[in-house]
């Protein structure tokens, strides 16, 4: 099992803001994956598959900028990830 919790604390238009994003997940029978190799391989896979079908910018792009945070968050969904955002 991997738990995951990231607290983002800033402003978003000068009012102090929060976000919590967790993702549990957990060994994968159907692939025979553990719950590390998901979580430490599949990200990256996603923005393979982003990049080569041509929707990133060319060129040295951070993640966050390359592709939309929602459509990250389906494409990882899509996979059976248990990620839970609240704001």
């Amino acid at each position: 099992m991997v738990i995951i919790r990231i607290i983002a604390r800033g402003l978003k238009d000068g009012q102090e803001q929060e976000a919590i994003v967790d993702l549990f997940d957990y060994y994968d029978e159907a692939t025979g994956f553990t719950a590390m190799e998901r979580t430490t391989g599949w990200h990256a896979a996603i923005m393979a598959g982003f990049m080569a079908r041509r929707q990133t910018p060319l060129g040295g792009v951070p993640v966050e900028l390359a592709v939309p945070g929602q459509v990250f968050v389906e494409e990882f969904r899509k996979r059976g990830f248990d990620l839970r955002v609240s704001l």
